[in-house]
């Protein structure tokens, strides 16, 4: 309803009013065009999140809509726009800050193991696999960032040159990923698919460092690393980063046979496993249950979400950070771990050269 339509009416009462003195149409109409705005205001309706809100000058826009100086007469839906528009403002600048502090530290974590995955709202967050793992599966589309979020997870986890862990990382995209550190002591060995003969001598080379922590261990009497570290042994933990599992799985049955092993004994071992992929499709169950905290990025499939153990459609008002310059943007991831409700968070795509 517009108050253009109650028009005619009014100038009809005016003129029954006049010629015949009874007022009645002319009163009801004039009632209505004043209670009508704010019936108009305070009326519930349906929001469109995908419209832009801009503040300009000290006024807020609403797509092409300058909205009045005096919140008074704001639509709800207004209010709540802009109010979503204001805590996503704050919550980048946050992002941003937070983001140049780390980057100034060399995306330094808290914890010992611990890795930078980014901000979760107001807060930095960390995942320490010793603790919260003790392996992780990455899942997500292509362009959502995994790989990205893979590099800054080994910037974090490299450190300051500590010297109580091991790197080995495999890359089904030709080394695009992984080859940045290969120059690191600590990284035993980039393999990749352009290798010839690569993946099979770093699937042999596992299985038999799997083998040899086990003896380690036996010798030692100790039934797990964290035994063998307290009684003042030596053996450094050993990550094994892979980007594109279901590529790796699909090589034949020792690969799947490798991951599996690590899996199911690598945490009693020291040897914590990073996946990526960007669907479950061609991971074993078996292999999927020993892999408790997962990581899902960008726009997710559903159903996977849900087999992840998220929650289907999840929304965050997480606002878009300020870039730190002009090549960086972020990507939005979702960790889930067991017992624990998901955490969304935002991680830069471009920071790790």
């Amino acid at each position: 309803m517009q108050l253009t339509w109650l028009i005619p009416s009014m100038v009809f009462g005016a003129f029954l009013g006049v010629s015949t003195g009874v007022w009645h149409l002319f009163a009801m109409s004039a009632v209505t065009a004043l209670v009508w705005p704010l019936i108009n205001r305070y009326k519930a309706k349906t929001r469109d999140p995908d419209l832009e809100v801009r503040m300009e000058g000290g006024r807020a826009f609403i797509g092409d809509r300058k909205l009045p100086k005096a919140q008074m007469f704001w639509r709800r839906s207004w209010q709540e726009l802009v109010n979503d528009y204001v805590l996503s403002a704050s919550q980048a600048r946050n992002s941003a800050l937070r983001l140049a502090a780390r980057r100034r530290g060399g995306h330094q974590p808290k914890q010992q193991f611990g890795c930078w995955l980014g901000v979760s709202g107001n807060t930095d967050l960390e995942l320490d696999l010793t603790i919260d793992g003790p392996h992780l599966i990455l899942i997500g589309p292509t362009g959502a960032g995994k790989s990205e979020l893979l590099k800054l997870m080994v910037t974090s986890l490299l450190g300051n040159g500590q010297t109580d862990r091991l790197f080995y990382l495999i890359d089904f995209k030709g080394g695009a990923t992984f080859n940045r550190f290969a120059g690191d002591p600590r990284v035993l060995n980039v393999a990749t698919d352009l290798t010839p003969g690569g993946i099979g001598a770093a699937l042999l080379y596992l299985q038999t460092e799997l083998d040899s922590r086990e003896r380690v261990l036996a010798l030692a009497a100790h039934p797990d690393i964290e035994r063998h570290l307290e009684a003042n042994h030596q053996l450094p933990r050993l990550f094994v980063i892979i980007d594109e599992l279901s590529a790796l799985l699909k090589t034949g049955a020792a690969a799947v046979e490798t991951v599996e092993a690590i899996a199911s004994r690598g945490r009693s071992l020291g040897v914590h496993l990073i996946v990526a992929s960007q669907s479950l499709s061609g991971i074993p169950r078996s292999m999927l249950i020993n892999l408790r905290a997962r990581i899902a990025v960008g726009q997710t499939d559903q159903i996977e979400l849900l087999q992840l153990g998220g929650a289907a459609n999840q929304s965050s008002l997480l606002g878009k950070p300020e870039a730190v310059d002009n090549n960086l943007t972020w990507g939005s991831g979702t960790l889930i771990q067991s017992g624990q409700s998901p955490q969304m968070f935002q991680f830069p795509i471009g920071d790790v050269k």
